[in-house]
């Protein structure tokens, strides 16, 4: 199945991102936290990877989707080509509720 992405929710967009650098800042942190201790004198530094970074994904986040929106305007969106997986086998139920018998 093909189908063309036509327009991307800005604001969605920037909170999605918001709270995906969110995480990955929570991942960078023990580095930050590591490194700080060769350096105290830099101790502003987790402020920025847990405040700033996610607010950047924000801001970014609602600018690449504005500028999307805007060249899938003119040029056209972008074209996606979805397929379909068959769903997984389901184990088949034994018909046997018991315990399992015991060969002697």
């Amino acid at each position: 199945m093909k189908i063309e992405l036509k327009r991307m929710g800005i604001l969605q967009t920037g909170k999605l991102l918001a709270i995906f650098y969110g995480l990955f800042s929570l991942i960078l942190l023990p580095f930050l936290l590591v490194a700080m201790t060769a350096r105290p004198d830099q101790g502003g530094a987790w402020f920025f990877v847990l405040i700033m970074y996610p607010l950047a994904g924000f801001i970014g986040g609602i600018l690449g989707a504005a500028m999307y929106n805007l060249t899938a305007r003119i040029a056209g969106g972008m074209h996606l080509e979805l397929f379909e997986v068959a769903p997984p086998r389901q184990p088949v139920q034994s018909p046997y509720e018991g315990p399992v018998p015991t060969v002697r």
